[in-house]
């Protein structure tokens, strides 16, 4: 007889804050940033994942910025910046997904540029949780992820400009995901299914939908 495998989950969803971390510069290469990040109390292994993808973020924007030979001002609108913004999408007694959206301008650059990263946390575990943890083995949820996602953007305003390798059925396609108390969602990075113009778009999928390809006792179980 196999063993059954118990999960133990937190006795009540656990607080979340958010920090920022700050910091400037003076011309001839000015600039500053402002990054929120999310933390979750008594997790710490979870919140230095976290605190780690953001600083290494601050210091190759930095080092862009002081790479550039042109220079720059003191002014607010010469000045290179950069701007976190995040998001909690779930918060429960098993998991927890936060979004973190960044925007980087860098003096005299046409437009800024953005990057979509999520994070999710199995709580009973202390694990971030890739894509295919939340799926049983074997399961073609690549398949279906895509398929539903290619139905969501060619109804879209953003049709006749879709790039559909960007949602084609690959891991790396689906990686900025975020768990909600409806379902999934999936961001796509700038240029990964059009042009700079749609931005970051995101497709939705309820846990009813998904739920043939969700495992027993993985963390969507009962969902």
């Amino acid at each position: 007889m196999s063993a059954t495998t118990v999960t133990t989950l937190l006795a009540a969803p656990p607080a979340v804050k958010v920090e920022a971390l700050t910091g400037s510069g003076k011309a001839p290469h000015a600039y500053e940033y402002r990054v929120e990040l999310p933390q979750v109390a008594g997790q710490s292994a979870m919140n230095d994942v976290m605190r780690a993808w953001a600083k290494k973020r601050i210091v190759e924007f930095v080092a862009v910025v002081e790479e550039d030979n042109s220079g720059t001002g003191e002014s607010e609108s010469q000045r290179s910046n950069l701007t976190g913004r995040s998001a909690t999408t779930l918060v429960d007694r098993r998991v927890v997904s936060f979004r973190l959206v960044l925007s980087q301008y860098i003096s005299g650059a046409a437009h800024p540029g953005a990057q979509v990263k999520s994070f999710t946390f199995d709580l009973t575990t202390g694990k971030e949780l890739a894509l295919p943890d939340l799926f049983k083995p074997g399961a073609p949820y690549l398949n279906y992820l895509s398929r539903r996602a290619l139905e969501q953007l060619k109804a879209s305003e953003f049709k006749d400009d879709l790039i559909e390798e960007g949602a084609s059925a690959r891991d790396p396609n689906f990686a900025s995901y975020n768990l909600t108390d409806k379902g999934m969602e999936v961001t796509f990075q700038e240029y990964q299914v059009g042009p700079y113009a749609i931005g970051t778009p995101t497709v939705k999928y309820t846990y009813a939908e998904l739920r043939p390809l969700m495992g027993s006792s993985g963390p969507l179980a009962g969902r």
